[in-house]
């Protein structure tokens, strides 16, 4: 929170995260399950080339195991790093 941010009633508080919530609610569903996904982009559900051949498979957030979930932000996180070591110097 920015300092100097005015500090908000309970009331208007609970109205932000009931409105919050109401979008949440409407991004799921309308999420595309993840073989839904898959058939919109067939050309990458495979990959072979210079020896490598890989097959991709694509999930919904609600489909997204857990330990696939933690594995793609601790990704993110070590490669926004790099990035900012380099922005940063």
């Amino acid at each position: 929170m920015p300092i100097g941010w005015p500090m908000s009633s309970p009331s208007q508080a609970a109205e932000r995260a009931s409105a919050l919530a109401a979008r949440i609610r409407a991004l799921e569903a309308g999420s595309t399950v993840g073989a839904e996904l898959a058939a919109q982009y067939p050309a990458f559900l495979q990959y072979r080339r210079n020896g490598l051949a890989c097959a991709l498979r694509f999930f919904a957030a609600a489909e997204l195991p857990a330990e696939l979930a933690e594995w793609a932000l601790a990704l993110t996180r070590a490669h926004m790093a790099v990035g900012a070591r380099v922005v940063l110097g």
